[in-house]
Order: structure tokens, then C-alpha cells, then sequence
């Protein structure tokens, strides 16, 4: 039994009154019927919905008819009920009334949803204790619930997924125009992400789209990360062009099992000032290092779009949950970098098997890449992952390839830092259903990282 303020009545009853004198004004509002607390809202709501999408009036004598030939008029409070909702008022507010039942919904789900896990947090607890490591248990507990929470709380909120051929058809239309617009603009689309090597954006039309996953492999040493945190780096500028809120255009998530967010910086500023990055680590610099330095650190376009994630060997699904809750707190999560993916692990207990693990992770890849509210194309997701040590295959096998949409395989010269600032780098496109795609010859400078 939830607490009657929770039910945000007058609120719904607002936003019915508006849906019913114009039925225009339901888009607006935003709601779904699972959004309203009252049953009989819940089915006057369906009913309005579906005589405007028949293209039929909404009026009093309509709204009965409906109900009653779908069964719902004694569930929606009769038609004195009905009637009297015409009266309710708030038209003219009714995206902010929408705002208020739609919050009120996701409250009444989150309560419900903590409660239903009381029973997985015992059995963490308990499991804790069976290994004589309580307090283990107990933080296995919180960071368990805690992501699986709001994993279901986000899969609640987008009621299914279901959509009509023809909503998909237009909406497909729309992007394809909405692209074709920004290209004759001299722009990006904005759900195209580009990854800043000029020669590699060509060949792959611009960039990164929303929704595919790219798997970027290589031998351990090979400079993975310089490439990776490259294409961060162009993808957040981008993002600072479309709209320099985060909550607007949204943002980049760099995360990491084994560099941490400070490591990262260096590459980043060496990659800008390109100073060597072991004498920025040393100290070791001449005074003109110093001043390159100095004045390389500066909030550039894009910085405020990047968030640096690191953990070592962190769960795979508190990753997801991470990735949800970015979402909804600070904006839009169009792309999603993990480097060394070989690293991730998974919180769930009794899969028995390496196989079972890494299939039950590769199913949290696409919780990664799918379609959210806020991200409706979903965001672009780039995985790096070692070779194994004999050269002989990626660490986690050809299922994370059969997963991605696109696999590059960056080759260096040579492990380490080559001595020749100018070394000649190849990407290797291909896919694991079609084959090769081409090369991409690049020059980059290891040392800091500049892709030249």
C-alpha cells in the first residue's frame, strides 16, 4: 500500500481534462496509461488514446461508447465519472501536469521495485556469510540491488519497446531527413559520431552511427587506448558542437577496468600539448614543455561531454547501471567506450562456467547499445579487447565479434613506444560475416598519442 500523495490525483485528473478537450495536447503530456495511479484514469486514458488514433472525436458521447464496447465503462467510473473529468481544467499547463504524474509513476515503480528486492539482498547476505566474509556480502548486496534496480526500473519506464510498423517507418523517413538536412548544412548529423581520423571517418561514412557496437582489437602494448581515447575525444567535441549542454546533445563515456581517470588525463594533455607523456608523469620537462603544457589544459570544446569512468575488474552489470543512471541524472548517453573489456566480470552467482559468463556479459552488451527514452537510436559502443597472448584470437573468442556491428584491428609497428615519432599505423575493417573492408593507413606519434 503506497501513501495517498503518491497517486498525484489532481495532476491526472488535469492532464485527462486537456487530453479530452484536445486530443492534440496528449503528445505533450508525455504520459502513458501505465503512468496514472487511478484504474479509472488508466482506462479513460486508453480510451482517448485510441479514438485519436482512429482519427475519431473525443467527446463525451464517443469516450462511453468506447468504453463501453471495449468493456471498461464500470472500471472508468461511469460515465457521470467520465463527464465530470471534462471539467477539470489545466489545458494550458499540461506539460508540466504530464511532468508531474509521469514523476509521481516513476516514484510509485521505485518504491515497489526496492521492495521486491528485499529477498535478493538477503540471499547476498547470506551467501557472504556462508563464505565467512559478511561485509562482503553486504556490499555485493547494495551494488547488486542497486543496478538491478534501476536496470528494471529504466526497462519498466520504457513500457516495451513495442512499435507499429508504420510509427518505425516514419521515423526511420524522418532520420534519413534529418541527416540528409545537416550534411547539405556542412554538418554532422547528430547521432553520427565521428571518430576524428579524417581518412577512417571517409571510408565509413562520417563517423560512428547510434546503435552498433565496433569492437577495436590488437596485441596488449600496441597503443589501443591512444586510438580509443582519440575517438573520445572527437565524439565529445562533436557533441559540444551540436549543443554545449550535456543534458541537450548529450555525452561520452570513456570506462576503463585497468587505466585509471588520471592516467587518462596525461594521454589526453600529451595528446594536446605533445609533450611526452613519461615526462609529464616524470616531472622531467624543459621550460618549454612546461609552458606547452601549461597552456594545453584548458577546458576545450568537448570536455565537459566526457566522463571517465575506471574500476578494476567491476561487474558488468553495475557498468549498465552506471550507464542508466548517467543518463538520467546528467543527459543523453550517445556513445559508450570500454577498454579492456577482457577485464569485466560479472555479479551473478552459479553460471558454473567461463562460457556462461562471458555469454551472460555479451547479453549485457547489447543493455549497452539499446534504445533508451532519452536515446531513442541507442548510443554507439566501442569495445576494446586484446589478442590473447599467443597471438592466436581475441581473449573473449569470435562471440564478441559475432556481437559487433564492425571490427578494426589496429596494427602498430611494433609493441610499446617505436623510436620514430612518424610510424606508420594500419586499421584493418572488417566484418565476421563479410569479410574485409579495407585498410585505413594513419601516421601517429606513440609517445603522445597524436594520430598525425
Amino acid at each position: 500500500m503506497l501513501p495517498d500523495w503518491m497517486e498525484a490525483y489532481d495532476a491526472e485528473c488535469k492532464v485527462l481534462a486537456a487530453a479530452l478537450l484536445d486530443p492534440g495536447t496528449m503528445p505533450r503530456a508525455g504520459c502513458s496509461a501505465a503512468d496514472f495511479a487511478d484504474a479509472r484514469h488508466r482506462a479513460v486514458w486508453s480510451a482517448a488514446a485510441s479514438l485519436s488514433a482512429a482519427g475519431e472525436p473525443v467527446d463525451h458521447a464517443s469516450m462511453v461508447t468506447r468504453l463501453e464496447a471495449t468493456g471498461s465503462l464500470e472500471a472508468a467510473g461511469g460515465p457521470e465519472y467520465v463527464a465530470d473529468l471534462y471539467d477539470a481544467g489545466g489545458g494550458g499547463n499540461v506539460e508540466y501536469h504530464g511532468q508531474v504524474v509521469r514523476e509521481m509513476a516513476q516514484a510509485r515503480r521505485a518504491v515497489r521495485l526496492l521492495d521486491q528486492m528485499r529477498p535478493a539482498v538477503t540471499q547476498a547476505i547470506r551467501e557472504g556469510a556462508g563464505e565467512g566474509r559478511i561485509g562482503a556480502g553486504v556490499r555485493r548486496a547494495l551494488s547488486t540491488v542497486a543496478a538491478e534496480a534501476i536496470a528494471l526500473l529504466h526497462g519498466e519506464q520504457a513500457g516495451g519497446g513495442w512499435v507499429t510498423m508504420r510509427d518505425a517507418k516514419r521515423a526511420a523517413i524522418q532520420r534519413t531527413r534529418d541527416r540528409y538536412e545537416a550534411r547539405q548544412a556542412g554538418g554532422m548529423p547528430a547521432d553520427v559520431l565521428p571518430t576524428g581520423i579524417e581518412a577512417l571517418d571517409v571510408e565509413i561514412g562520417g563517423g560512428l552511427e547510434a546503435g552498433h557496437v565496433c569492437v577495436v582489437d590488437g596485441e596488449s602494448g600496441a597503443g589501443k587506448t591512444a586510438l580509443m581515447v582519440r575517438i573520445t575525444r572527437s565524439m565529445a567535441a562533436h557533441l559540444h558542437g551540436v549543443d554545449p549542454d550535456p543534458a541537450v546533445s548529450g555525452v561520452v563515456l570513456y570506462y576503463s577496468c585497468e587505466v585509471p581517470g588520471s592516467d587518462l588525463a596525461v594521454r589526453d594533455i600529451a595528446t594536446a600539448s605533445g609533450v611526452n607523456g613519461l615526462s609529464i608523469r616524470s616531472g622531467n620537462l624543459t621550460d618549454g614543455e612546461l609552458d606547452r603544457l601549461l597552456h594545453s589544459i584548458g577546458d576545450k570544446p568537448g570536455d565537459h561531454h566526457w566522463r571517465i569512468g575506471f574500476r578494476p575488474s567491476a561487474p558488468v552489470e553495475w557498468l549498465v547501471a552506471e550507464v542508466r543512471l548517467i543518463e538520467e541524472t546528467v543527459g543523453p548517453v550517445r556513445a559508450v567506450i570500454v577498454d579492456h573489456w577482457n577485464e569485466l566480470t560479472t555479479s551473478r552467482r552459479g553460471l558454473r562456467s567461463d562460457e556462461r559468463e562471458m555469454a551472460h556479459i555479451l547479453t549485457q552488451l547489447d543493455a549497452l547499445k539499446a534504445p533508451t527514452d532519452k536515446c531513442p537510436e541507442g548510443s554507439a559502443v566501442i569495445i576494446g579487447a586484446q589478442h590473447k597472448a599467443n597471438g592466436g584470437g581475441l581473449l573473449w573468442g569470435n562471440a564478441l565479434k559475432q556481437k559487433a556491428s564492425y571490427c578494426w584491428t589496429w596494427k602498430t609497428p611494433g609493441k610499446g613506444l617505436p623510436d620514430d615519432a612518424g610510424q606508420v599505423a594500419h586499421i584493418e575493417r572488417w566484418k565476421m560475416r563479410n569479410g574485409p573492408l579495407g585498410t585505413t593507413e594513419v601516421r601517429w606519434d606513440a609517445a603522445t598519442g597524436r594520430i598525425l
